[in-house]
């Protein structure tokens, strides 16, 4: 008799359960209540760039420097990767473009001087022009001293191997890294305003992919 009752009080006591929940909504899937974590990602590499060579964040995002046809002129981009944990590797690559009806046809860039932070001073400045590329768009490397066609816009970079890679850039966790260049432009450059900007990309390809 004991276990009679209470077999149909526990049946009941379900069945109330079922018969509440179908009244209200169909039954849940989860057992807690929804929580939201809100996480804002910011870029994890910042740039700045400064005219001369000068290594310090400024915070700049574009300078305008003044040269004749011919002549050197000189700027700073500056690499500064925002977290204290992770080190970052990517490509640090020069798009130049051109003004409006007047493309790249080979020959515009005659010279480019390179100081960082491991060689600072004019004494330690490199000649990287030897070791100019240009990306195309399959992300496809050529020597720029070799580049003949007609482009609105060059993608540069340094391949140091012999031309099979473009080069690779580490920062270190909270680094800032500083590139200076000193370019001279071929004598017979179209007049013009020409944009040099400087990024750093995660993919060449798909980068360089966008670009043309």
């Amino acid at each position: 008799m004991n276990t009679k009752i209470k077999s149909i009080v526990v049946v009941m006591s379900v069945a109330g359960l079922v018969l509440a929940g179908a009244a209200s909504a169909a039954l849940v899937n989860y057992l807690s209540n929804t929580i939201v974590a809100n996480t804002t990602i910011a870029s994890p590499v910042s740039m700045s760039v400064n005219a001369g060579i000068d290594g310090s964040v400024s915070g700049n995002q574009s300078v305008a420097v003044s040269a004749f046809g011919g002549s050197d002129f000189q700027f700073t981009s500056v690499a500064k990767n925002n977290s204290t944990t992770n080190s970052i590797t990517g490509y640090r690559v020069l798009v130049v473009t051109a003004p409006a009806g007047a493309p790249f046809t080979g020959g515009e860039v005659a010279k480019v001087v390179y100081q960082n932070a491991n060689h600072p001073t004019t004494a330690e400045a490199q000649d990287i022009t030897p070791y100019l590329v240009v990306v195309y768009a399959d992300g496809s490397i050529h020597w720029l001293k070799d580049w003949t066609g007609s482009s609105q816009k060059l993608v540069l970079i340094t391949s140091t191997d012999g031309g099979n890679t473009a080069d690779q850039n580490t920062l270190t966790p909270n680094e800032n890294d500083w590139n200076g260049f000193t370019m001279t432009s071929n004598v017979a450059i179209t007049p013009g305003t020409y944009t040099i900007e400087s990024l750093f990309v995660p993919d060449l390809a798909k980068f360089a992919a966008t670009q043309y």
